[in-house]
């Protein structure tokens, strides 16, 4: 109750398998959370963060914003592929330049729409 915000990590994706009949969208679900969409900018982002909202959606839950995540190895389209999910997701980005700098502070979090 004393916190400006609260992020439950998930792992692996939103399909991800949790037991038999659960996954990491269910988390979100029973706690009532919106979900915030991490992509790795690879091979594949697309298909991943498209596939990825659309199960959210058809869960029913909020895709608040994406985290567009600028890995190690440069992907030589990053910057198309980020104004491509910008326009088909239609919620905030913040984009994470490094792995030192993926600590998501307070102004990226107020950009995002999870603090006030």
């Amino acid at each position: 109750t004393r916190a400006d915000a609260l992020i439950v990590e998930g792992a692996g994706g939103v399909l991800v398998p949790l037991d038999a009949s659960h996954d990491m969208l269910d988390v979100a679900a029973m706690l009532g959370l919106p979900v915030l969409l991490v992509v790795g900018l690879r091979l594949g982002c697309l298909n991943h963060a498209l596939l990825s909202a659309l199960a959210i959606c058809r869960r029913g839950l909020e895709l608040r914003g994406w985290v567009a995540n600028r890995l190690p190895a440069p992907m030589r389209l990053a910057d198309r592929n980020v104004e491509t999910l910008a326009e088909r997701l239609g919620a905030p980005v913040a984009i994470i330049e490094s792995p030192e700098a993926a600590m998501l502070g307070p102004d990226t979090l107020r950009g995002l729409g999870l603090m006030g």
